[in-house]
């Protein structure tokens, strides 16, 4: 079982750069054990900050976008 860890962020900015670095970490980390990363990404306004985090090269290089699958889906 994953041990749980909860932060305590100041402002939604902070929540989305905490989002993006905890994505890019994860996804690069599954990359390398398994050759690929599979996220499931919400549309709507709510992540839309994040999702323009992600294309900064700060965050978007850090991930190799070609291990990717889509599944495009809806409601």
């Amino acid at each position: 079982m994953m041990k749980r860890i909860i932060h305590c962020l100041p402002d939604a900015e902070q929540v989305y750069v905490s989002a993006a670095e905890s994505l890019v970490k994860i996804g690069a980390a599954a990359i390398k054990r398994r050759g690929r990363f599979i996220v499931a990404l919400s549309g709507g306004t709510t992540p839309r900050q994040l999702y323009q985090l992600l294309t900064r090269p700060e965050y978007g290089h850090r991930i190799d976008w070609s291990c990717r699958s889509e599944e495009h889906t809806s409601e």
